[in-house]
């Protein structure tokens, strides 16, 4: 038999059900009996990472795509599920694809590709996957504001901005009649409405800080990058009690990278986008720490860089604080 069954369910809605990915309309499948089994998938052997795009409503979710790293490290895409094998000639998809689009259906997730360094083998343990977040880990115990945002109930408060939110883009012609979010955003509306603290004409302002900020810059491939990661100015290391991993920003190891925003804001967003497609588990890890080492910062940055190292300081709070909010 095999080793483990996957299967899927959505909270307040009902479990997956079977669709065919080789039909780009995705039709439900159907038994003799007009009965729609559900989609489990089995595996003998556990490959090292698989990603399951699940999408749809509440009461009608499928898998839409399935993402298999093979054991050799490479990459992107990877080995597909073999109802999904037609959707590429070669067995594959490469994600910078999903990205050769206009702005609006650029995904919320995803934007780092063409991997090619393996996962650390501590990248995502069991007690991550597994971690139920308490009542005060879904909310802040002191401030109530929301840290876990998918797979859970939303409040009436929440409800109700959302729903202005979509009556504010339909009447700035945005999103057509329903005010749809544009799909960079969909996963990120409610953290920008709590970022904006309910103001819902600033939550949608945000939208062109996205654009500008995440959209444009994406996909960012990792051999752009990789030099750069690898002066270990930026890393992730470790977790909290809460699961979430730490992201580590050592100012000494900046180098040159101070003098030119762009290349440090793309190595942040590169770094970001990582982990928000292999580090978190939704409903249940879906934030990180920032811890900010500015040990020896004083004998590498001379005060004549001082000007250049707060404007990019300044690129990466941006970054952190509402490209990536919440």
């Amino acid at each position: 038999p095999p080793e483990v069954e996957v299967s899927f369910s959505a909270v307040g809605g009902r479990k997956v059900q079977k669709v065919d990915r080789r039909d780009p309309q995705r039709p439900w499948i159907e038994d003799a009996n007009g009965h729609r089994p559900l989609e489990l998938f089995f595996y003998d052997r556990l490959p090292p990472c698989v990603q399951y795009d699940i999408r749809g409503p509440s009461f009608g979710p499928h898998v839409s795509r399935v993402f298999e790293q093979r054991a050799d490290g490479d990459g992107d895409g990877g080995d597909l599920d073999a109802d999904a094998l037609a959707l590429s000639s070669q067995g594959r998809i490469d994600l910078r694809t999903s990205f050769e689009v206009p702005p609006d259906e650029v995904p919320s997730i995803g934007g780092f590709v063409d991997r090619m360094e393996p996962h650390n083998d501590f990248l995502l343990p069991p007690e991550v996957v597994l971690f139920e977040p308490s009542e005060a880990e879904v909310f802040h115990a002191v401030s109530g504001a929301r840290q876990i945002f998918l797979n859970t109930p939303l409040t009436e408060r929440e409800n109700a901005g959302l729903g202005e939110m979509h009556r504010l883009l339909a009447k700035r012609g945005i999103g057509g009649n329903n005010g749809d979010f544009p799909k960079y955003m969909e996963q990120n509306a409610l953290r920008m409405l709590q970022t904006a603290k309910f103001n819902v004409p600033k939550a949608v302002d945000m939208m062109k800080t996205l654009v500008k900020e995440r959209v444009r810059r994406l996909p960012i491939s990792e051999p752009d990058v990789v030099d750069d990661l690898r002066s270990g100015w930026i890393y992730w290391h470790g977790r909290d009690r809460q699961c979430r991993p730490c992201l580590v920003i050592r100012i000494e190891r900046i180098g040159d990278m101070m003098r030119d925003k762009e290349r440090t804001v793309r190595s942040v967003i590169a770094t970001l986008e990582y982990a928000l497609r292999y580090a978190m588990v939704p409903g249940r890890v879906e934030n990180w720490v920032v811890i900010i080492d500015l040990a020896n910062v004083f004998s590498v940055v001379s005060p004549m860089h001082i000007g250049s190292l707060s404007s990019t300081a300044a690129a990466i709070g941006t970054t952190l604080e509402k490209v990536y909010c919440g």
